[in-house]
């Protein structure tokens, strides 16, 4: 990095120096006097574009707050979906649950019976009592 105004060149291997460009400096000298009138009118101007931005501004404040609203009641109602969705999966365990303890509960007092060969429509009530004594060699003992 050069210290003084001038500076090396982009070949650094040629040694070749550049004039940097000098900072402008305050002369002295006063800028001519404004005409009155444009600079009254560039103001107007300047003022009448921040009262349309004031107005902007208080429009989009509006809109926004009533966004915040608006998400402020959705926020509202997901939680209350939620809750009714967590109560709701909490009753389809509790019925799973039942079910399963039902269905276990009505298979306790049955008695299974294995290799009987099973007929096509078979109503297994009126397999005789005779025919299951046989097949499970009951013996009758008076």
């Amino acid at each position: 990095m050069a210290t003084s105004m001038f500076e090396l060149d982009d070949i650094p291997d040629e040694g070749r120096w550049k004039m940097g460009k000098r900072c402008k400096r305050n002369t002295g000298e006063y800028p001519a006097l404004v005409d009155e009138t444009s600079l009254s009118k560039s103001l107007s101007l300047i003022y009448d574009e921040l009262k349309s931005i004031k107005a902007d501004t208080s429009h989009t404040q509006k809109l926004l707050a009533s966004q915040i609203e608006n998400i402020t009641h959705i926020d509202t109602k997901l939680n209350e979906v939620t809750t009714v969705v967590n109560t709701q999966s909490e009753l389809m365990k509790t019925l799973a649950y039942w079910s399963i303890d039902s269905e276990a509960r009505n298979k306790r007092n049955n008695l299974l019976i294995f290799g009987v060969c099973e007929t096509k429509n078979e109503n297994c009530f009126s397999v005789s009592p005779s025919r299951l004594k046989h097949l499970l060699n009951i013996v009758r003992t008076t």
